[in-house]
């Protein structure tokens, strides 16, 4: 192939997306030794929040309001540092070869990675860039991804304060010509 493996920014997205499932796994064996799978909640603030971050440990859970006491060398090869390097280097490789999608799915990628390191601005920025994608095909993809556009856009307003704003992209408001109604007949499921 044309300038090797390692040149290609799909496989850089990929290493990504491992990093991130190595995350997950992470924070879900954590969660699990602070109580199982069923900690004591409770609501976050007074905003909308969307379902993945409308619940958090309650105060009584030490561990989750203190910061990252951990060395530099280890936060450097974090998961989501790593992951957050890959993400950078597909980018730069997707642009150098005009891969279209492997851009618009390392910006959504992206915007989950900035969202858990908590930069809620340029995770927005992202997710609505991939909103305003100019996407010919209507399938199950470009739906989805369009989808999870949305809802980490969400995320972020709603982390930014900006509730009404939040809520109104949930339910399909075209904002900033973001695009509007991907959700469709999505239902969200709430506990």
């Amino acid at each position: 192939g044309e300038g090797g493996f390692s040149r290609r920014g799909r496989v850089w997205l990929r290493m990504a997306e491992c990093c991130v499932n190595v995350y997950l796994q992470q924070r879900r064996r954590e969660q699990q030794q602070r109580g199982g799978n069923n900690p004591e909640f409770q609501v976050v603030g007074g905003n909308f929040i969307p379902p993945r971050i409308i619940l958090r440990p309650s105060s009584s859970s030490t561990s989750s309001t203190k910061p990252n006491a951990s060395p530099p060398a280890t936060l450097q090869t974090s998961p989501l540092t790593l992951a957050l390097s890959h993400l950078r280097t597909a980018f730069r490789l997707s642009i150098l070869s005009n891969d279209t999608e492997t851009i618009s799915l390392t910006r959504l990628n992206l915007s989950y990675v900035l969202l858990e390191m908590g930069d809620t601005r340029t995770a927005q920025q992202l997710a609505m860039i991939v909103l305003k994608e100019d996407h010919t095909e209507d399938n199950i993809v470009t739906r989805k991804k369009k989808v999870t556009a949305r809802l980490y856009a969400v995320e972020a307003l709603a982390r930014e304060g900006q509730g009404e704003t939040a809520m109104a992209l949930f339910r399909g408001a075209d904002v900033e010509g973001g695009g509007g109604g991907e959700l469709g007949n999505v239902s969200v499921l709430l506990n």
